[in-house]
């Protein structure tokens, strides 16, 4: 999700035949969800699923945002379930999501159940980009309110039943119009549209980036769609991404705001793009984007988030705001300014008595309440240490490398990284030791040093209490 004070004719798929029965010992679901102009935007979906111990269950991934104890289980009816022989399994609720068949039942079951999207008419704290949103005749959602699962679920074949001149956009992979997510996570926590919305697609090294618009979003198509490819092929130059993947950007109206998921993401955006606040939301589709790479590929174990979360947020946007200067959709001044008002954000946080005992790496912990130090003071971070590789390195390298290390070493692997190993990433890039600096600056509270930063990227900072004004040296 991204916080800036102030987001292929995606999938259409042929669909018609039911889904076919896995193998009773194998962690794949089969899904068939059909939509209907008589009830747009209810789901009506078919699920055939391996249980064991007669569990399924709804994911409890932000379940915390409905005042229903169950969750996203509260907006799904099961109508029936059967067992392998087509005999009815009776059902029951358990807590906190889920459901028993019939008396603790193991084999395949076939479960037809109903999801009741009303809950997307309505505007939520959360964020929109988070819940779901119905538009008109189109539905964003991810899998999280749609897809009822054994708990030993390990991947899944979707085929959707759709009503004359609908579509649908996924994230991918497909094949033979059937989308086909290679994880539970990625079946569940991955963005989703269908009905009538604008989409199109975009090519770039190895990657595929589907687009879908919604609403008023959906009128300023060709301005998203340029935005989109140069932000596109401005990343896989960065990273070198030549391996082919899929990705799916959907913008929706609503309040400014993201959110990621894993090949996919959700910017909701005030107004339809125009020129005069590209930097708001082309900043939103480029900060959103580049999770892929920095979050998703390039990513530390759940356990170890919290302190991660500087630099997941922080570099992320950094680079999502010298890209829009890189592919002039904001020029020097315009650069300098939103830069400015991060430096003063971490001014603010360095000496706030309120993050007394807050560092840049605990500031994740509390993510929301913390947002100076992480968001703020991240993004600051990024703007010091790409100063601090430049100066070390006699100009030879710069943060983009160190971010092409980390993509090497953990995104290309798979390998979960620690805190230690982007300080050691940083020190190789810079050619020397920087265990200091960020002893200092990252894990302990010394505020960084901004008009050095400024110096060493070219810039002068003046500094006034914590209002910072970052020019050019030639202005």
């Amino acid at each position: 999700m991204r916080f800036w004070h102030s987001a292929p004719a995606a999938l259409i798929f042929a669909l018609a035949c039911s889904a076919q029965e896995p193998e009773p010992d194998s962690g794949g679901a089969e899904y068939v969800v059909a939509f209907s102009d008589d009830d747009f935007p209810t789901a009506h979906v078919t699920a055939v699923l391996t249980v064991t111990g007669g569990a399924i269950t709804m994911s409890d991934f932000w379940a915390s945002f409905f005042d229903d104890p169950r969750g996203w289980a509260g907006f799904v009816t099961i109508e029936s379930a059967q067992d392998a022989s087509g005999a009815a399994l009776p059902v029951a609720e358990t807590a906190p999501h889920g459901w028993l068949l019939g008396d603790g039942y193991s084999g395949v079951a076939t479960v037809a159940y109903t999801v009741d999207y009303s809950f997307a008419d309505q505007r939520w704290d959360a964020g929109n980009e988070q819940v779901a949103l119905h538009v008109g005749d189109a539905l964003f959602t991810t899998g999280l309110p749609l897809f009822v699962f054994a708990p030993a679920t390990t991947s899944a074949r979707v085929r959707f039943e759709l009503p004359d001149g609908a579509a649908v956009a996924t994230a991918g992979p497909d094949a033979d119009g059937v989308y086909e997510p290679t994880s539970l996570d990625r079946l569940l926590r991955n963005a989703l549209v269908v009905g009538d919305h604008h989409q199109s697609i975009l090519e770039a090294g190895g990657m595929e980036l589907r687009i879908a618009l919604l609403g008023e979003i959906a009128r300023s198509g060709d301005r998203v769609e340029r935005a989109g490819a140069d932000i596109l092929n401005y990343y896989v130059e960065m990273f070198d991404e030549r391996r082919p993947s899929q990705f799916l950007m959907v913008v929706i109206p609503g309040p400014n705001d993201g959110e990621g998921y894993f090949d996919s993401f959700a910017s909701s955006q005030p107004n339809a793009p125009v020129d005069h606040d590209v930097a708001v939301w082309a900043g939103s589709i480029a900060h959103e984007f580049l999770h892929y790479w920095n979050g998703k590929k390039i990513a530390s174990a759940w356990e170890t988030r919290a302190e991660r979360q500087w630099f997941s947020e922080g570099f992320t946007e950094y680079f999502a705001v010298t890209a829009l200067r890189d592919l002039g959709y904001v020029d020097d001044r315009r650069f300098e300014e939103i830069m400015s008002q991060y430096l003063s954000f971490h001014a603010f946080f360095a000496v706030n008595p309120n993050y007394a005992d807050v560092t840049l790496r605990t500031a994740g912990a509390s993510k929301w309440a913390n947002r100076p130090g992480v968001y703020d003071s991240g993004t600051a971070a990024a703007f010091c240490l790409d100063g601090e590789i430049r100066a070390a390195s006699g100009g030879d390298r710069d943060l983009s490398d160190l971010m092409r290390l980390m993509n090497d070493r953990f995104g290309r692997t798979g390998d979960f990284y620690v805190y230690d190993d982007i300080v050691a990433a940083a020190s190789e890039i810079a050619g020397r030791d920087l265990s200091a600096y960020f002893d200092a600056h990252v894990s302990g509270k010394e505020p960084l040093p901004l008009t050095t930063c400024a110096t060493q990227m070219g810039y002068r900072a003046t500094v006034d209490g914590y209002h910072v004004m970052l020019r050019s040296l030639d202005q």
